[in-house]
């Protein structure tokens, strides 16, 4: 009893698997939760083993301890957690960071001491040529873990179908940032644009099924039929190799359609900050997705907060959002996006309601939002330990 009516007092002891303080979506958003819960969580991170990272001082409560490689083995992170006295093991999954197999041998393990929860960023199966997953394939792992944690009614649909009951769903949650105007904006960077034109952004890691290079020739299409246009490509390098070779393919576009003047594609890591007052720069947002299997998009709830409009393609990472967002057929073609952007950027009464309808998501889905759900979360998975702990007794 005493036990029980503690957990829903005290701050819940986490060990938190997962990606830190490298580029990498998964990893900004485990920092934002528990930068948005502060002292209400008590929390020790057991990170993958980097050479790049983001700020080397940011790492006072990490241990580094596993390999981003479905491949490996997992037995010092194993190790390192019989070391944890945390009553929750939190693991923040995607395919690429450890296999299935390891991540089952995990659940097993540790749900015989303590509660165990997964957020799985990814439950369709994926099938290449190098790497081949099932999540059907740990079923009955997975449904042995205290709460497994997805972003969408797809992916709850998925798991359930496979015998997996114990599903939360919380959206990636959106940091709020004040809320910039154009003109200031624009005045704060320093860029001076001709009256009546129009500037496009977009944001995320510069990788192909972004949909940048279409984007780009969208813009190319825009300006050679008289429409005044410029766009902002917040899209830092990310580590995977093909983030390079885009970004000489990306470049090679606006040389070769010469937009020199009229795309700025900034492929820095940049602070939040910044790119927030970049994105404000902006008159609308373009999330021009060719694919993705992903089962929400970080990149999306970090523009909502900037309240513009934002124009986004028909696939399922954007379906939680479909309400608050101009949704264009996917693939889209750069002449579609061209089309598409010209049509909203020639209509104002548009582009504000969905500007409207931007910020309202972003305020429904904060960071907030999201770390009192995890909250809740945690505080009831300990309770039902600790009276299952009392019923063995």
């Amino acid at each position: 009893m005493i036990e029980r009516e503690r957990s829903h007092l005290a701050a819940p002891s986490i060990a938190m698997v997962t990606t830190w303080n490298s580029r990498c979506g998964i990893a900004e958003y485990a920092a934002d939760l528990v930068s948005g819960a502060a002292d209400n969580w008590d929390i020790q991170i057991y990170a993958d083993r980097r050479d790049q990272l983001i700020d080397p001082t940011h790492e006072e409560f990490v241990t580094r301890t596993w390999l981003s490689d479905p491949r490996a083995p997992i037995s010092d992170l194993l190790d390192r957690l019989d070391e944890s006295p945390a009553e929750i093991i939190h693991v923040q999954h995607n395919y690429g960071f450890v296999g299935l197999d390891q991540l089952a041998a995990l659940i097993r393990r540790e749900v015989d001491q303590r509660a165990v929860v997964i957020t799985l960023h990814r439950t369709e199966d994926l099938d290449t040529p190098t790497l081949q997953v099932h999540i059907g394939d740990i079923a009955t792992d997975l449904a042995l873990a205290s709460r497994v944690i997805v972003h969408q009614w797809e992916d709850a649909d998925r798991l359930k179908s496979v015998g997996v009951d114990r599903v939360e769903i919380v959206p990636i949650g959106a940091r709020q940032f004040p809320n910039i105007d154009v003109e200031t904006a624009r005045r704060r960077l320093g860029i001076k644009v001709p009256a009546g034109t129009a500037i496009i952004a977009t944001y995320g890691f510069l990788l192909p099924h972004k949909g940048t290079l279409q984007l780009i020739q969208a813009i190319g299409l825009m300006r050679s039929r008289g429409v005044s246009v410029g766009l902002i490509a917040v899209c830092a390098l990310h580590t995977d190799p093909m983030s390079a070779a885009y970004e000489r393919k990306c470049r090679d576009e606006i040389e070769c359609l010469g937009l020199g003047d009229s795309v700025r594609l900034v492929t820095e890591f940049l602070a939040p900050e910044v790119s927030h007052l970049l994105l404000s720069a902006a008159d609308v947002v373009a999330l021009p997705y060719q694919d993705s299997a992903e089962s929400s998009s970080a990149a999306l709830r970090f523009v909502l907060p900037v309240g513009r409009a934002v124009l986004a393609s028909e696939i399922g990472i954007f379906h939680d959002a479909r309400e608050s967002l101009l949704m264009v057929e996917a693939p889209p073609t750069p002449a579609l996006l061209a089309a598409a952007l010209t049509n909203l950027i020639e209509d104002p009464s548009t582009r504000d309601e969905y500007a409207a309808k931007a910020r309202h998501l972003a305020h429904q889905s904060s960071i907030g939002n999201s770390v009192a759900e995890h909250t809740r979360i945690y505080r009831e998975v300990v309770a039902e330990r600790a009276t299952f702990d009392e019923d063995m007794r």
